[in-house]
């Protein structure tokens, strides 16, 4: 009986369910041989075990010729504990099994059965100071945002505290805080990249720390992916060639929301990561499937919301749209051969897994962002003899490479050339002195532009 009221306890916290008595693990009907009795106990235990009280509806219904016990929970205002064990007597359902919740899980199903949103929480030790002007500016106020106090306020990034003090929300840090605030006070709202030889993760081949918001990490990402990811063509039946990315752009940017929308910001020391296999691409972020929130029901666009001030702002941003429409436009990809993608929720985590275009599993190796084409060196990764040009035709020929959309650096140039890192640092000084490019992006992930 024991089992059965943990069991409907944490159907209570999670999406609800049914419980049947008199049918075991196997599905062997064994049936109940005074039901009545059975169900009168049952309520007692129900009852008496777990606090606040559950609503059950408790039936009798009769399965292959035998009398069985049907328990049917909905979710209810809660948490609901076992009153037995105290503060670690919470639970959720996860498939078939009962998992014990831990205080910040538990911590936050309070505060969403209170309506209460964890990135709309003041933080007692902070001003508007401690968000940053700059990215206002280039986030808001190029939308035509206002950044004046009482819009902040309306779109919970600035929230009074006690004595009527306005101090930034959880979500103003984390989408607009100045770097110092952000790594005194919210140091695991960050992104994470990184691409692995192989399927497993012994070896590393590039990562990247994003340093700047979840915000700014959208570009990034997707720059990092672009240059670790295998570009293939194809030819339809017009005869034009067609490229095929090894995982779809408009898949990878909506995961990498829905990742940014659903991490649960309070827990600590973990962070939204991005992993790069030969065969897969895998989104994970800090935070179980919030509560009443399924695979099917994220299928079906049945969307509940973790970070209710966040989401605004993605969405004021125009970079979410309707809530819950994210799967309907991945699955808008299926047609054109991609996969369906993997959710899993593994201990606190939620881990999606994208697998690559079956177009690269058929031997086709495509190219990456960067890659030289039909132009060979002549030694390594050199593509020309820079090393015997003069200094106009070494500029000259970065400059054809950043027309062709190469992705210039000086360690890209040092390589190509066939020169020492000083020399191509050098270069690129020289031109940016006399005005012909300038640098484009952060200081990890960027490259060089024409002025």
């Amino acid at each position: 009986m024991a089992k059965v009221v943990r069991t409907l306890a944490a159907m209570g916290n999670t999406t609800g369910g049914h419980v049947v008595v008199g049918v075991g693990d196997d599905r062997t009907v064994s049936g109940l041989a005074d039901p009545l009795k059975d169900e009168e106990a049952l309520s007692r235990a129900i009852a008496d075990g777990i606090e606040p009280l559950l609503p059950v509806e408790i039936s009798v219904q009769h399965v292959r010729a035998r009398n069985v016990l049907v328990a049917e929970v909905l979710r209810w205002k809660g948490p609901f504990g076992i009153k037995a064990e105290g503060e670690k007597g919470f639970y959720k359902r996860v498939g078939s099994t009962n998992q014990r919740l831990g205080s910040t899980e538990i911590d936050e199903l309070r505060r969403e059965i209170a309506g209460k949103s964890f990135d709309a929480m003041p933080r007692a030790d902070t001003s508007r100071n401690d968000l940053d002007p700059a990215r206002l500016r280039s986030y808001l106020r190029d939308r035509d945002i206002k950044t004046d106090s009482p819009r902040l306020q309306s779109l919970e990034l600035l929230t009074e505290y006690a004595g009527g003090s306005v101090v930034a929300s959880n979500a103003g840090l984390i989408l607009f805080g100045r770097d110092v605030s952000r790594a005194r006070l919210v140091p695991d709202a960050r992104v994470r990249c990184a691409r692995f030889r192989g399927t497993t993760k012994a070896a590393i081949l590039d990562q990247l720390d994003i340093d700047g918001t979840v915000l700014d990490a959208i570009a990034e990402v997707e720059a990092f992916v672009a240059r670790n990811t295998r570009t293939g063509g194809r030819f339809s039946g017009k005869m034009r060639r067609e490229d095929v990315p090894e995982y779809a752009p408009v898949t990878v940017r909506e995961l990498l929301l829905n990742a940014i929308a659903h991490t649960d910001y309070a827990l600590a020391g973990s962070q939204i990561l991005v992993a790069i296999f030969d065969d897969r691409l895998e989104i994970q972020n800090p935070g179980c499937f919030v509560y009443g929130s399924t695979v099917e029901t994220i299928k079906q666009g049945i969307s509940r919301v973790r970070n209710r001030a966040i989401v605004r702002i993605l969405r004021e941003l125009h970079l979410m749209e309707i809530l819950g429409s994210g799967y309907e436009r991945i699955s808008t990809t299926f047609d054109d051969g991609y996969p369906e993608p993997d959710w899993r929720e593994l201990g606190v985590v939620v881990r999606v897994t994208i697998p690559a275009h079956p177009f690269f599993a058929d031997g086709n190796e495509g190219s990456r962002e960067g890659d030289e084409g039909d132009r060979e060196g002549d030694e390594g990764d050199r593509l020309v003899d820079g090393a015997s040009m003069s200094a106009e035709q070494r500029a000259a020929w970065v400059l054809a490479e950043i027309d062709a959309g190469r992705p210039v650096t000086n360690q890209y140039l040092a390589r190509a050339l066939g020169v020492s890192l000083a020399t191509a640092e050098r270069l690129t000084r020289r031109m940016q002195q006399d005005g012909a490019i300038r640098w484009s992006g952060t200081r990890r992930s960027g490259s060089f532009r024409r002025t």
